[in-house]
């Protein structure tokens, strides 16, 4: 999918790309993930696509109104962005909670918060490698330097997490790539979206051909 201003112009072997980049990032994270849990984890990527950063609710599987997990990135370098999951919270907890089995948590927090610190903590540490893997397979591809932040965690409405990230990362990016994907661990099926919110400088790249 394409959709909204000059990113049209961007050529068909692109999104062809854009799956491919996909693929790669998924296999490598599925891997990263399984060493982490010591569990046998899959990630499917259902689709990719290329979006105004207003359209955004038009490929994640949110509405305006439903309220997410979202654990972010920054990164810098030759370009610079942000990456993005996005969970809805019963699957941010189910996630975190394969991290911390066996661990004691009363997975409640007394200040009302959607996840407990722990779970927090997990999803983070988890959330990182997913991240790290799409950045590090865009990287590769490009042949860029990146540089990441530090991981960090909010629950809000999408729409009110996108703005969030964009004024953390002091930009405004004007498009944002999305990966709708699942996570397959044992009999878990934990669905969650990536979005990457790239520089003006990351959109050139792809639309000059890398």
């Amino acid at each position: 999918m394409i959709a909204g201003g000059e990113i049209s112009m961007l050529a068909l072997g692109k999104l062809v790309w854009l799956n491919e980049m996909g693929k790669k990032a998924s296999e490598m994270v599925a891997a990263s993930l399984s060493g982490m849990v010591g569990m046998d984890v899959t990630m499917e990527v259902a689709s990719a696509a290329i979006v105004a950063v207003n359209e955004i609710l038009n490929v994640v599987e949110f509405g305006p109104e439903d309220v997410a997990v979202g654990v972010y990135v920054g990164f810098e370098g030759e370009i610079g962005g942000s990456a993005l999951c996005l969970y809805r919270p019963e699957d941010g907890k189910a996630f975190a909670g394969i991290l911390l089995a066996g661990i004691e948590d009363d997975h409640s927090s007394s200040d009302g918060k959607i996840l407990s610190d722990m779970e927090e903590s997990a999803l983070l540490e988890l959330s990182n490698v997913i991240t790290s893997g799409f950045i590090d397979a865009w990287a590769d591809e490009l042949k860029l330097a990146l540089t990441q932040h530090p991981p960090a965690l909010v629950c809000d409405f999408v729409p009110a997490i996108v703005e969030q990230i964009m004024t953390d990362i002091a930009q405004k990016s004007a498009y944002t790539i999305a990966f709708n994907t699942r996570l397959l661990v044992t009999d878990m099926n934990i669905g969650l979206d990536i979005l990457v919110l790239p520089d003006v400088t990351a959109i050139e790249r792809l639309r000059s051909g890398r």
